[in-house]
């Protein structure tokens, strides 16, 4: 299948040319973001620079067992590559557990006021939709600049994703099976539970402090609690949040692009209060150069 065919460019071009008319629209709308997050629901929580420090320490345990993994001398066996892309999954599914468990214990209302909720899943499932085509769309026309960028200054090797790479050698089903899952379902579930879910949000609350009056709750007595922050101080928990999420991603060439992505998942999440949208947005973007790679393209 060769995805750089005239249909496929021209499904391209009508793709980046949906997401941008879109971006114009929702400038115009939001007043250039002030008022990107009227309406949103309110969030309360008691998240604290340990549990940050907490669930980060555990996110960086999974990624030195995935380059202990990945980096064994017997990556060649396909007995060995089973057994390091399901310890890779497994790893990546006990960090978000973890964060799970946070989310449920610092959140007012549980797993739901941390944005696990699963009702309503017509919903939900209709704005993923929605924000995939637009998310997808920006994120790649990013990528497509930096590379022309790096082109126009002589630097013509394009970057090659360390997962894409190995799918492109050619791994046996059971192990092309596996690390399409870990980037598909893993990876997407552990960095939106702990960047969004845990770091966006106790950023936003450490640069905006405490708004609204004293508010009892059954969670936090007569504590106050957060309810809605500026938009400026959402914007800066968003923007610093996908600086660091971009920046975990060694692939400087990439990292424009997924600075973008990681924006846009953090302004879903921040507008919805639904962690299970990014969750989905981001997999389906991991989706596309997987099935681009195993279709030979």
């Amino acid at each position: 299948m060769d995805l750089t065919s005239d249909s496929f460019v021209f499904i391209w071009l009508g793709w980046f040319g949906v997401s941008l008319a879109g971006l114009v629209i929702w400038f115009y709308r939001s007043r250039g973001g002030r008022r990107a997050f009227q309406g949103a629901p309110e969030q309360r929580h008691r998240l604290g620079g340990l549990d940050v420090l907490f669930v980060v320490m555990v996110y960086f345990v999974t990624l030195s067992i995935r380059e202990l993994f990945l980096r064994g001398e017997d990556l060649e066996s396909a007995g060995y590559l089973d057994k390091a892309y399901l310890g890779l999954l497994a790893g990546q599914l006990c960090a978000a557990g973890v964060i799970i468990y946070v989310g449920r214990r610092r959140f007012a209302g549980g797993l739901g006021g941390f944005g696990l909720s699963l009702k309503r899943p017509g919903r939900t499932m209709g704005q993923t939709v929605v924000y995939f085509v637009m998310v997808s769309g920006l994120t790649l026309i990013t990528l497509q600049v930096t590379l022309l960028i790096c082109k126009a200054v002589g630097f013509e090797e394009v970057q090659k994703h360390e997962t894409l790479q190995r799918l492109m050698d050619h791994p046996p089903w059971r192990s092309t099976a596996l690390l399409v899952v870990t980037a598909v379902i893993g990876a997407p579930l552990m960095e939106e539970l702990l960047f969004r879910g845990i770091i966006q949000t106790y950023l936003i609350r450490f640069f905006g402090g405490t708004v609204g009056p004293m508010k009892p709750t059954s969670l936090y007595g007569t504590d106050e609690v957060w309810a809605n922050p500026a938009a400026g101080y959402r914007w800066l928990g968003i923007l610093i949040t996908g600086v660091l999420f971009a920046t975990t991603h060694a692939d400087w060439q990439h990292q424009p692009a997924l600075l973008v992505l990681g924006v846009c998942l953090g302004y879903i999440y921040e507008r919805r209060r639904n962690l299970l949208i990014p969750i989905l947005v981001h997999g389906l973007f991991n989706l596309i150069p997987v099935l681009g790679v195993l279709a030979g393209g």
